[in-house]
């Protein structure tokens, strides 16, 4: 829907099997079974234009941010193929345990730098 004339669109786009979105893409990177040296390349589809996105694990680096204190593996995933080839690149820093959060992220796009860090971790509320 449209904010500014409050009309509606539906469009249809072919997305070829086993893509994510971008958001789903950082559920699916944090399933790989990441390690220094492990690389792998899968699609990402945004807006109905999809992708090929390389993913390579850099290394371990300490990170420091608002949360605490972490051993994390830095993974380095910039799209190579298709309309957003050449066009950025980010850096996350995940969380080198079972859990793999995002505890940072660094995004280079052709008109900024963006930095996003884990202020804090709350537990789930059991019930």
């Amino acid at each position: 829907k449209d904010l500014k004339t409050s009309q509606s669109q539906r469009q249809d786009f072919p997305i070829p099997a086993c893509v994510t979105d971008v958001i789903s893409g950082f559920f699916y990177v944090a399933s790989l079974p990441l390690a220094p040296g492990y690389s792998s390349l899968f699609p990402v589809n945004e807006n109905g234009r999809t992708s090929d996105v390389s993913l390579r694990v850099e290394g371990r680096e300490p990170v420091k941010v608002r949360a605490g204190e972490f051993s994390t593996l830095r993974a380095k995933v910039e799209p190579v193929g298709g309309p957003m080839k050449g066009k950025g690149s980010l850096v996350i820093w995940f969380s080198d345990d079972g859990r793999k959060i995002p505890v940072e992220m660094q995004s280079k796009l052709g008109f900024a730098n963006l930095t996003f860090e884990l202020e804090r971790i709350e537990a789930l509320p059991k019930n």
